[in-house]
């Protein structure tokens, strides 16, 4: 492990940089084009875009599923009263002296 922390040491040592790298690193940074604000706006916008999107396509599948439980709920709803005008309907239309 010593030798690697030996290497590791030396190829991570300080060292001068050389006369010209200042020079050198501003000509470089000043001949690279900076990006224009105009292609931005259109990343801009169509990152609004697909968010609003999405949020439009989570609300819409949230209504439905609310629609959907609604359905089930009523489906039971008619489900039990249709049970209940039946047991109605029999206890009517029983003979009399049947009934308890």
């Amino acid at each position: 492990m010593e030798r690697v922390e030996f290497e590791l040491k030396e190829a991570l040592a300080r060292q001068e940089p050389p006369r010209d790298f200042t020079a050198r690193l501003m000509r470089e940074v000043r001949a690279k084009p900076q990006p224009r604000s105009g292609q931005w706006r259109w990343v801009a916008a169509g990152a609004m875009a697909a968010s609003l999107g999405l949020g439009l396509f989570v609300y819409s599948e949230r209504q439905a599923l609310a629609a959907q439980r609604a359905e089930a709920d009523l489906v039971l709803s008619l489900q039990t009263a249709g049970v209940k005008i039946s047991q109605a309907r029999d206890a009517v239309l029983r003979p009399r002296e049947l009934q308890p």
